[in-house]
């Protein structure tokens, strides 16, 4: 639990972190994160049944906005709490796209 892992702009206080699975073929992303609020662990939890075990590529074409409005979060959540999952995915996402470009 660092600065670098810490995600801003949630109300809850919550650490991110992946790391990629060195042993598959493609490689894939392991998610870890954890925070201070019960709500935002179960979102949590969401965002890594959804991303994890995937490859980089299939984490930047997964439609989660489309998920997330099946699942009807936009209306159950807090404006704040909608920000700070956006900011999750925003997280995930940034994750797989440094990776592709270190693999570069």
């Amino acid at each position: 639990k660092t600065d670098h892992t810490r995600v801003y702009g949630c109300q809850a206080t919550v650490y991110m972190f992946a790391r990629v699975n060195e042993d598959s073929d493609p490689k894939t992303i392991q998610l870890m994160a954890e925070a201070d609020a019960a709500i935002v662990n179960g979102l949590i939890a969401i965002l890594t049944r959804v991303y994890n075990g995937r490859t980089p590529q299939e984490i930047l074409a997964f439609d989660v906005e489309s998920l997330l409005e099946k699942l009807d979060l936009e209306k159950q959540l807090s404006p704040t709490r909608r920000n700070g999952l956006y900011e999750m995915v925003k997280r995930v996402r940034a994750m797989a796209e440094r990776y592709l470009e270190n693999a570069k």
